[in-house]
């Protein structure tokens, strides 16, 4: 019998967008347009300017992919460092618990497949 995990595995391998019911389809976009908000809101903060300054020092040359609302590249992880801390960084987040729950998990996925997704 397999695992969980390979069940869990299975189920999201096999998955076609079009098994997706539309509400789930819905909240996810928002959760999506939401955190990119988030994160391009977040762009201009003092403390994402600090570690995007520190990613600069260390990537001079920049890298494959985007830090976003920024003109800036750096390596996939570095970007996804600051895309997150970006998104995270201001607590602008929705207006109750169960949506926060699902947004943050959400968010920190989205913003490194989306990063990760361009090296």
């Amino acid at each position: 019998m397999p695992s969980y995990t390979q069940q869990l595995a299975d189920f999201a391998a096999n998955l076609k967008l079009s098994d997706v019911p539309d509400d789930v389809l819905a909240r996810a976009k928002s959760i999506i347009l939401d955190g990119l908000g988030c994160g391009l809101f977040g762009a201009q903060l003092k403390w994402t300017e600090i570690l995007a300054g520190v990613v600069r020092r260390l990537e001079p040359q920049g890298g494959q992919a985007s830090i976003w609302g920024r003109c800036e590249t750096a390596s996939a992880v570095n970007a996804a460092l600051v895309n997150g801390t970006m998104v995270q960084g201001y607590e602008l987040d929705g207006s109750t618990e169960s949506w926060r729950l699902v947004k943050f998990d959400g968010v920190h996925r989205t913003t490194v497949k989306r990063t990760v997704g361009q090296g």
